[in-house]
């Protein structure tokens, strides 16, 4: 949690469980979490841009896609840019 108003989370799923619905089940148990236990009012996503298993996993859960930021996140020693989203407590959808 980088602060108490944006909650983010990080995940990678092996190439034997892609696809399958495993992440989208995983995230949406703990954003479910965040939101009614730990009371979040909000929680973030960013991926590189590419990232479109990353992208598509947030879109099932619910995620709101904001835009791209330009050369915001550090991967693999090189500044790349990032999507973000967001998603409200309201917006969660139910496990697939």
């Amino acid at each position: 949690m980088h602060d108490k108003r944006a909650s983010s989370i990080g995940l990678w799923i092996g190439k034997a469980a892609r696809g399958r619905g495993i992440a989208t089940e995983a995230v949406t148990r703990v954003f479910r979490w965040g939101f009614e236990d730990l009371g979040l009012p909000i929680i973030t996503w960013s991926a590189n841009v590419g990232n479109e298993a990353s992208r598509a996993v947030a879109a099932k859960a619910g995620f709101q896609m904001e835009g791209t930021l330009r050369l915001r996140t550090m991967s693999q020693g090189a500044l790349r840019d990032c999507w973000v989203g967001s998603l409200l407590p309201h917006e969660l959808r139910d496990i697939p």
